[in-house]
């Protein structure tokens, strides 16, 4: 459908005491992203994970949660007006 470039740099790190990643993308004409993640230990750390990961983006002064694919913001942003 449409090719989608990016270049990624990983940052892994610890925070709050879990094995944290930050990954900053460049996506050609979409721009720059940044997504946190961690990984919950099991379904009882569920809810920790999501808070610890919620509080590194605020952190990092990341308020803006973008929940479409780079494939689909770039199909759109193509879509004549």
């Amino acid at each position: 459908i449409a090719a989608v470039r990016k270049s990624r740099r990983l940052a892994p790190m610890e925070f709050e005491g879990r094995a944290m990643e930050v990954a900053l993308d460049l996506a050609g004409a979409l721009g720059a992203f940044a997504e946190v993640e961690t990984l919950a230990a099991d379904d009882d750390d569920l809810a920790g994970a999501q808070e610890a990961v919620l509080d590194l983006a605020r952190l990092l002064g990341l308020s803006e949660v973008e929940r479409r694919s780079y494939l689909r913001m770039t199909l759109e942003h193509s879509k004549p007006s």
